[in-house]
């Protein structure tokens, strides 16, 4: 702003005029004015948020105001990019179909989301509080610890391993525990479940599937080859029966094949 030129009559435009006015009156009465946030548009058409406010004062024995400009813009865009952030974060969180729960350094569950429900059967707000711990089986416990240990290190982790289901049921699940951090200090950590049960079932079947394949193949060619001296023998037998006579010779090239495969 030039200095000289009239409060009111600077380029500055107000995103409230009408507020502006009210506060500009309110100074010419002599009444001070406190900070609020205000948005202008500068002469290049720029949007600046400051903070804003006035106290009547003499100078050289005239009544005048003293205007107090504080640019906040950086901290405004700042503190929008935060919340935007937050957001997209809460958003991913509520609807993400993996199980997301955060856990703070003593084990206790923070947070929970919706697919919480779908996955183990709890509702967030049935776990939140609670020990992380108790989602994982007993005799399983004294293994995950190491990965707690390590992910409250700083380590990312990635593990395959067994949760308990609010039925009591065992799932199989893919389990990865990201730390959060925070000032550079480790405060906690998600872990975000996915269920692989059916497909740990999909897999078994089909190893099953193989080995009995595998167990057919191998018996077929057994049956092919105790067939072959079979059909050997089979073929001396209706020759003699053809011709009407025995063979010495033939009867004991089938005692020699009878004798090899026993």
């Amino acid at each position: 702003m030039e200095l000289g030129l009239n409060y009111r009559n600077s380029k500055l435009k107000y995103s409230d005029t009408l507020l502006a006015r009210k506060r500009i009156k309110q100074l010419t009465n002599g009444q001070p004015t406190s900070f609020i946030e205000e948005k202008f548009y500068t002469v290049n058409g720029d949007i600046r948020y400051v903070e804003i406010a006035g106290t009547p004062i003499v100078h050289r024995g005239r009544a005048t105001s003293l205007i107090i400009f504080r640019d906040i813009t950086a901290e405004r865009i700042a503190t929008k990019r935060l919340i935007e952030s937050e957001q997209r974060y809460r958003s991913l969180f509520e609807n993400d179909g993996d199980m997301i729960v955060s856990v703070d350094l003593n084990g206790v569950i923070c947070t929970a989301n919706p697919a919480c429900e779908i996955t183990l059967g709890y509702s967030p707000s049935e776990i939140i509080g609670h020990d992380y711990r108790e989602l994982i089986p007993s005799e399983y416990r004294n293994g995950a610890r190491k990965y707690f240990d390590r992910v409250l290190q700083g380590e990312l982790q990635n593990v395959f391993t067994k949760m308990v289901h609010k039925s009591g049921r065992y799932l199989d699940v893919q389990e990865k525990k990201v730390p959060i951090i925070i000032d550079e200090k480790v405060v906690g950590f998600f872990s975000i479940v996915r269920d692989i049960t059916n497909q740990k079932v999909a897999e078994e079947l089909l190893i099953e599937s193989e080995r009995l394949s595998a167990v057919g193949q191998m018996s077929a060619g057994i049956a092919h080859e105790i067939r072959n001296p079979l059909t050997a023998l089979k073929g001396f037998v209706q020759f003699m029966m053809t011709e009407n006579r025995v063979e010495m010779s033939y009867l004991t090239i089938m005692k020699d094949e009878l004798e090899l495969e026993s």
